[in-house]
């Protein structure tokens, strides 16, 4: 007479929670896969858009740049010409 389970059930219940086991951890790897996936196609996303924001920028840095020396050539003109 034992009083535990005999050899083979506990070789059976180990078997049964390492195949639990495995199909979690299947299942969790799964759901990152498509995190991940997801992640990169906003991730790509946003790369698309930081390249579409720098071509309409560098415009802008242009007319900026040529306003400011077109301030500067005024400022200098009405200086000589309060010289004179």
């Amino acid at each position: 007479m034992t009083d535990g389970p005999s050899s083979e059930e506990i070789t059976a219940r180990l078997e049964v929670a390492k195949a639990r086991t495995d199909t979690k951890f299947a299942q969790l790897l799964g759901e990152m896969r498509t995190g991940f996936a997801g992640l990169e196609g906003k991730m790509n996303a946003l790369g698309a858009r930081m390249e579409s924001v720098e071509r309409s920028t560098s415009g802008l840095m242009a007319s900026i740049v040529i306003a400011g020396i077109a301030v500067v050539a005024a400022l200098v003109a009405v200086l000589a010409d309060g010289q004179t």
